[in-house]
């Protein structure tokens, strides 16, 4: 009997090491699965699942200390299972499929190696195209491990050079944490920025009803194991960074956890993620003080229709402080490395009730439900749809209307509370121009007056787009096309002996750029887009022929407005 016993609890054992091993990742484990994608040493300038715009961020950033043309290798054998190349966004990007269940992408390169680079180019002059998106069916070009694959660059939509590195499952798409899987170097614990406490309505703290932000770093009057005298609900956000080795970017920091007396009433970490969850970076952040501040505090409240799995909550990640009571606050923030860092503060149950009496409500128009489908009417027949989880908590919708140029002018709510998904609106114009039909559009009016365009269109009598943000909205009528500029050469006249590329700035000042191509002695030819700098750029080669050659660019905008520019170029 006493060996059956034994022999079952071997069992159970076992079985749970087995569930363990196949269900949380090892650092120690994957470090053999992937080699380095750089032969440089490996500083981190953005981390991974960092708070980016409205986004988490999807890998790692590699530095390249400023410099573009590092070789990027395969980390371990496989196939190229995409190819992105845009003019935003990752620029040009690479997928690469391993045998082990996961696929490593690259992206702001500067160009493909080998038979990639080969695969590109006649890809691009086959389909008359700069920017593709092509997915591989079945595999066509495979790497060995340590293959040289790309080169590091700057394309797409960053501020310098550096490798954007991801792991991801290959089954599920979802990122997983590079820094599992590659050993980087770092002894630097993350540091607090600011903290700051928010009261909810009928609280207040330091006789105020506003939030309290302290700056760490600037206000050294406040110090470990201070006092705020506070009453009633509030909840907290801070603004930390987590620092690599010899670099002074400000990366996320992984591991937060809020304490309040001892007791965990919040915690965000995020080591894999799903697309599904990609862009709700806005539930996590305290959005108001972002959009006061321009940075984003992790948030410890829990909005009603904003729960994401990489937070836990406790009461909501909110307190409620009496008269006369003591709370002990303690932030506590990790890395991957467990380097920690944490600073506690107290909250004293004491505050001036005339803190209070400045606190007034907002006219109410209508209320809308975050998990129902809500419609609301303007007085000119324009509406505003909300379908169900568009909003991360419901609210009382503030509308005004005034005169505009070619629709009322629509003030919708207000810029302070976040949108989880795009909302539908239609605004009725003052009249319908059936010559210009094409033409119209929604655009977006901030506080100076200046208008961008949300896009949309006619519909049934009405301008019809989505959006994705509260703001100032009307029609307007785009009917302006798009310009073009040469940058590095001039219209008949002769090349300098050693030019080697043919740049053509291109631009539109409202609806944006649809289309883009360039023929060259009346044949399309390839022009790179670099989004960021509105630059066109033709590399020369041997279809540039000695002597007069035509070169003629033909840019469309989303309104089909069109320009076409013809240049004599002479080499």
């Amino acid at each position: 009997m006493f060996n059956k016993m034994v022999y079952r609890l071997i069992l159970i054992l076992f079985s749970l090491l087995f569930i363990v091993s196949n269900n949380v990742y090892s650092q120690t484990d994957n470090k053999n699965t992937f080699t380095s994608p750089l032969s440089i040493p490996l500083y981190s300038t953005g981390s991974f699942a960092e708070l980016r715009g409205s986004h988490f961020h999807s890998g790692l950033d590699i530095r390249t200390f400023g410099k573009t043309g590092y070789y990027v290798y395969a980390p371990k054998e496989g196939y190229v299972s995409r190819i992105k190349v845009q003019a935003y966004g990752g620029g040009k990007n690479l997928y690469i499929t391993h045998p082990n269940g996961y696929t490593t992408v690259y992206m702001h390169l500067e160009r493909y190696c080998g038979e990639i680079e080969k695969f590109v180019k006649e890809y691009q002059y086959k389909n008359q195209v700069y920017e593709f998106d092509y997915t591989f069916q079945k595999p066509k070009i495979y790497v060995k491990q340590q293959d040289t694959i790309a080169i590091t660059g700057e394309s797409g939509a960053v501020a310098g050079p550096h490798l954007h590195f991801e792991i991801r499952k290959t089954t599920t798409e979802n990122p997983i944490n590079p820094l599992l899987f590659l050993d980087i170097q770092d002894t630097v614990a993350p540091y607090i920025e600011a903290i700051a406490i928010t009261p909810l309505r009928g609280a207040s703290v330091e006789n105020s009803s506003n939030d309290k932000i302290i700056n760490l770093l600037k206000n050294t009057s406040f110090r470990l194991g201070d006092t705020l005298s506070c009453l009633g609900k509030v909840f907290f956000s801070i603004l930390a960074f987590d620092p690599s080795l010899n670099s002074s970017m400000k990366n996320g920091v992984l591991n937060y956890e809020l304490y309040a007396n001892e007791k965990k009433i919040f915690s965000h970490k995020i080591n894999e993620f799903s697309f599904a969850n990609y862009g709700f970076v806005d539930a996590v952040i305290n959005y108001p003080l972002y959009i006061k501040t321009g940075k984003r505090y992790l948030s410890s409240q829990l909005l009603e229709n904003g729960k994401l799995p990489y937070n836990s909550y406790s009461n909501n990640g909110i307190i409620e402080v009496k008269k006369d009571s003591v709370y002990k606050i303690e932030w506590k923030l990790s890395d991957i490395k467990n380097n920690t860092t944490s600073f506690y503060f107290y909250l004293i149950g004491s505050q001036n009730d005339s803190a209070l009496k400045n606190q007034t409500l907002k006219p109410k128009v209508k209320r809308i439900k975050c998990l129902e489908n809500s419609v609301y009417r303007a007085s000119d027949s324009s509406s505003f749809v909300f379908t169900k989880d568009c909003l991360y908590q419901s609210i009382d919708l503030e509308h005004y209307e005034r005169k505009g140029t070619y629709s009322n002018v629509h003030t919708l709510h207000n810029i302070f509370e976040p949108v989880k998904k795009k909302f539908t609106i239609r605004i009725k114009p003052y009249k319908i121009d059936n010559k210009l039909k094409d033409k119209y559009l929604v655009v977006k009016i901030n506080n100076k007056g200046k208008i961008s365009s949300l896009g949309g269109g006619l519909k049934n009598g009405f301008v019809e787009t989505k959006v994705g943000d509260f703001g100032v909205f009307a029609v307007w009528i785009d009917t302006t096309t798009p310009q073009i500029k040469a940058l590095n050469f001039k219209d008949k006249k002769q090349l300098s002996k050693n030019q080697k590329t043919l740049q053509v700035k291109i631009s539109d000042n409202l609806s944006g750029v649809a289309s883009y191509n360039a023929y060259l002695n009346g044949e399309w030819v390839l022009m790179e887009y670099d989004g960021k700098r509105a630059k066109l750029t033709y590399t020369i080669d041997e279809k540039l022929k000695k002597g007069s050659n035509t070169l003629k660019i033909v840019v469309k905008d989303k309104k089909n407005n069109t320009k076409t520019t013809t240049y004599n170029i002479i080499r």
